[in-house]
């Protein structure tokens, strides 16, 4: 018997002894299939998970990351003009909401046109009921559901700027500040995941009141992707242990039942 209907039990019963209102799911990209999921049709905030879709779409405005732009006082990144190669960077790691403003700004038409691409961009990629209200993900109005956030990740993943800057566990930023250089570092805000696991190809987190803790993920496994979805955690803690379980525990019963596909028909039958 496969793993499948443990993994579609067990996982759902973990999430719920945890947080109970919380929303996941793991998504299998090779199969086009969801392995597990939680309340994963349930519109929520989710935060910075936003920022995901702010970078797609400044993206697809502009591919030139040497331009400069303004970033305005109260961010990561001193108030003037910076590289948005630098902006981006700030707001992908360190999940600066000034950046994601700045970027926002810098879009023909203001953050108001920048919105509107947002949400036409959510629904080119089927997003149906998923709602962006701002860049940077403060605002409650960006909702979506934990199966709608599966296809933002899984688009991102086209973006090589996303992919190789989401998971860089910290960056230096070299600012000019009244002829003097200033080195600023800041750290990546899924740190301790990143850490621990060296398959993450994709990650985003996100905290606010209203959304809780959450995080999206693209794991790869010995070639094979999945994307991993944790919306309106209880805690930080709470975040962290429901993604390192499936992680860790899901995806290593998954990679068994690959293994065991790929022998000869007569050996699958042999084991207990």
């Amino acid at each position: 018997m496969k793993h499948w209907f443990w993994i579609l039990i067990a996982v759902p019963s973990m999430i719920h002894a945890q947080g109970r209102d919380s929303s996941m799911v793991l998504f299998d990209i090779k199969r086009d299939e969801i392995v597990i999921s939680n309340n994963s049709n349930i519109p929520r905030s989710i935060a910075s998970i936003t920022k995901i879709m702010t970078a797609m779409v400044a993206l697809d405005h502009d591919r030139n990351l040497d331009r400069r732009i303004m970033i305005k006082p109260g961010g990561k990144l001193p108030q003037g003009f910076h590289t948005r190669r630098d902006i981006m960077r700030a707001m992908l790691i360190r999940s600066d909401n000034r950046a994601a403003d700045a970027l926002a700004a810098d879009f023909p038409g203001g953050e108001r046109a920048f919105v509107r691409a947002m949400n036409l961009r959510a629904r080119r990629l089927g997003m149906a009921t998923a709602q962006f209200a701002d860049a940077s993900g403060l605002n409650a109005g960006n909702r979506a559901t934990a199966g709608e956030v599966i296809e933002m990740i899984r688009a991102s993943a086209l973006y090589p700027f996303i992919v190789e800057t989401s998971v860089q566990k910290q960056a230096l930023f070299d600012i000019n500040l009244r002829q003097r250089v200033r080195t600023i570092e800041l750290e990546n805000t899924n740190r301790p995941l990143l850490f621990e696991f060296d398959e993450i190809v994709i990650s985003k987190t996100g905290f606010t009141n209203a959304a809780g803790w959450c995080v999206a993920l693209m794991v790869s496994k010995n070639d094979h992707n999945f994307i991993v979805v944790v919306l309106g955690a209880k805690t930080k803690q709470e975040r962290l242990d429901i993604t390192k379980k499936i992680v860790y525990n899901q995806l290593k019963d998954i990679e068994v039942d690959y293994q065991i596909d790929m022998l000869p028909w007569y050996h699958r039958f042999s084991r207990n």
